[in-house]
């Protein structure tokens, strides 16, 4: 008897081999699982990086090629950013002058440009845009012979089919009302901008800086509105103009508007108007000031103030 329990107590504490629960089949499984975890992360850490990468290789070369394309002439920039929720950015794009026009300033720069599209709007079947250009400055620049630019050159011509216009119906057109945007909202900015516009022989016919525009739709309207202002004129003396558009997408109401200028020289204008109109314009001179309000109906019945 006694060795029996000897042998007893010998097994349940002698034996040196460690005590498991878990089986090949368990251990594998964990494994599996383990596997799989690791997969998880490095997939999400590659999406989370796609925007970076592509940003990185493909859409800044692929913005300078565009618009290399467009103005015939060399393109840099600085920075083209996509994110999964910081949406577009493009910093630091330049436009030179292409050949035969000046090169000592490039024909356009911008410092920013910012855009989003909403996702959690977009999955609810709303379109919620924002858009931001802060730093545009254009130099527009005309030769005598006509050429722009900006505006390359092209032999080619777009045939324009007038066949439609001349029927008088009403198949190419909607039907006042008909346009539904109220799913859409929109807020456009811009800001420290400026527009110079330079016509040879004449030299600089307009320089417009401090710009601040903005474009606004809510949700649940068709309604626009869109604001403007500036300084217009030389630096030691500008001139302002502030203008003011509200209006309807559906013309399912009268459109207002309204313009406001203060110390507009308008003897800036008079080398213009002379070239456009030769032996017509003697002078042209005096400082422009007030302010002038339009409501416009959808009939085109103009209401001025």
């Amino acid at each position: 008897m006694s060795e029996h329990g000897d042998a007893s107590i010998a097994n349940d504490h002698g034996d040196p081999r460690p005590q498991t629960s878990a089986t090949p089949g368990v251990r594998s499984g964990r494994k599996v699982w383990r596997i799989l975890g690791l997969l998880a992360i490095g997939i999400a850490v590659l999406v989370a990086a796609l925007p970076t990468i592509v940003s990185s290789t493909f859409l800044t070369s692929s913005v300078e090629s565009n618009f290399r394309t467009a103005f015939g002439s060399d393109v840099k920039v600085e920075r083209v950013w996509v994110g999964w929720f910081s949406g577009l950015e493009v910093a630091g794009l330049v436009v030179s002058n292409p050949s035969g026009f000046p090169q000592d300033e490039p024909a356009l720069e911008l410092g920013s440009l910012t855009g989003d599209i909403s996702i959690t709007s977009l999955l609810g079947g709303r379109l919620d845009v924002k858009g931001d250009v802060r730093g545009l400055k254009v130099h527009l620049i005309q030769h005598e012979d006509g050429t722009m630019n900006l505006v390359p050159p092209s032999d080619e011509t777009t045939p324009v089919d007038v066949s439609d216009s001349k029927t008088g119906g009403h198949d190419s057109t909607r039907e006042r009302g008909e346009l539904d945007l109220g799913s859409m909202r929109l807020a456009l900015t811009v800001e420290d901008s400026e527009v110079r516009v330079t016509q040879e022989p004449i030299g600089t016919i307009e320089h417009v800086r401090g710009i601040k525009a903005a474009i606004r739709k809510p949700f649940g309207t068709n309604d626009f509105v869109v604001e403007f202002d500036a300084a217009i004129g030389e630096v030691n003396a500008p001139g302002h103009v502030a203008a003011l558009l509200d209006v309807d997408a559906a013309f399912q109401r009268p459109a207002k508007a309204s313009l406001e200028l203060s110390k507009v020289d308008l003897a800036r204008y008079a080398p213009l108007l002379k070239a456009m109109m030769p032996d017509q314009v003697q002078e042209f001179a005096g400082v422009a000031g007030g302010k002038v309000e339009a409501t416009i109906d959808p009939d085109v019945e103009v209401v001025v103030n």
